[in-house]
């Protein structure tokens, strides 16, 4: 072949080769009738993997060339077209130290609101994380756990869902959730290697608007704030009056250390205090907002603070138990 061709052939490869975008709309209709209000080329070219076209959303994910992607953007109705991202969540291992059976809810007053009768009755809340253990179900009491990654179960495999489904809802004696009557969905968004993509938690905060539910949890930094789909998703589930929490992240102790979704002005970003609750820990990220530097001065983060140390809750059997997300 000569070598003039060859050169042309590495300068038009990644201009002709397909990858996964994320084609957003202006309107909720079922998946089958936003495909054909795409004019895709008809040589197959442009795939999806979606297996419920009946089922009705803002997006789709297709498979396609950069070229159709642009031409995609023009499309009435289609909102926007973006590259999908995926990424990997680091996270701490829990590496010893105990707390007394009644730490956890004499730390946060939780006994005095329980005697109120507050125990998180009537409150759906949404856990974007790694599944649940079955083994936990008999203690922590699960409403629903869906599948959004590409493994074959909702199962989680890697502990981390399971612990933060706990804090929740556990009804162990000794180890009791914060909001024990709550109805909790799990969302399992992150593969057991702590894989995810936006398109993974695009379709669980789609469940957690069809679910109707008053809080989203995510113990997930990483996804940039530059990622307009998700944060446009969590701007829509904030405005639709959803609550969202998200961990600030354990990059401290330096500031501007701050993790995405936990930043954003409409996410309540939750920072962990120190083993002995009287300073920020020294993992937990702070502010201020790096991003918006160059409109102001960055935002004032975390809005709050809470036990991230030395916390135990329910666990996979023969996998390392997680400190809290801080």
């Amino acid at each position: 072949m000569p070598i003039r061709m060859i050169l042309w052939l590495l300068v038009l490869l990644p201009l002709i080769s397909s990858r996964e975008f994320i084609i957003t709309f202006l309107s909720y209709r079922p998946r089958w009738e936003l495909l054909d209000s795409l004019l895709l080329p008809g040589d197959d070219s442009c795939t999806h993997n979606h297996t419920d076209l009946l089922l009705v959303s803002d997006f789709l994910v297709l498979e396609c060339s950069e070229e159709v992607a642009v031409q995609l953007k023009a499309t009435q109705g289609v909102k926007g077209v973006h590259a999908q991202r995926t990424f990997t969540r680091s996270i701490m291992a829990f590496l010893g130290g105990e707390q007394d059976e009644e730490g956890r809810g004499e730390g946060l007053d939780t006994r005095e609101m329980w005697t109120k009768g507050f125990k998180g009755q009537g409150i759906k809340v949404a856990i974007l994380d790694s599944g649940i253990a079955s083994s936990s179900k008999k203690v922590v009491a699960v409403a629903e756990c869906i599948n959004f990654t590409t493994e074959s179960t909702c199962e989680d495999e890697s502990g981390h869902g399971t612990f933060v489904a706990s804090l929740f809802t556990s009804t162990s004696a000794s180890c009791a959730g914060l909001a024990p009557l709550a109805s909790l969905h799990v969302y399992k968004v992150f593969s057991k290697t702590q894989e995810s993509n936006t398109s993974w938690f695009l379709e669980a905060l789609n469940a957690a608007l069809r679910e109707q539910v008053h809080i989203v949890n995510l113990s997930s930094g990483g996804i940039d704030y530059t990622d307009a789909p998700f944060t446009e998703k969590l701007q829509e589930l904030v405005d639709a009056g959803i609550t969202i929490v998200s961990a600030i992240g354990n990059d401290g102790p330096g500031f501007g250390t701050t993790n995405n979704p936990g930043e954003q002005q409409e996410v309540i970003g939750v920072g962990a205090l120190s083993s002995a609750m009287d300073q920020v820990a020294g993992f937990s990220s702070r502010g201020p907002t790096l991003w918006e530097l160059s409109y102001g001065l960055g935002r004032v983060k975390p809005d709050l603070i809470s036990l991230g140390t030395r916390v135990v809750s329910e666990h996979v059997e023969g996998i390392q138990r997680w400190t809290v997300h801080a």
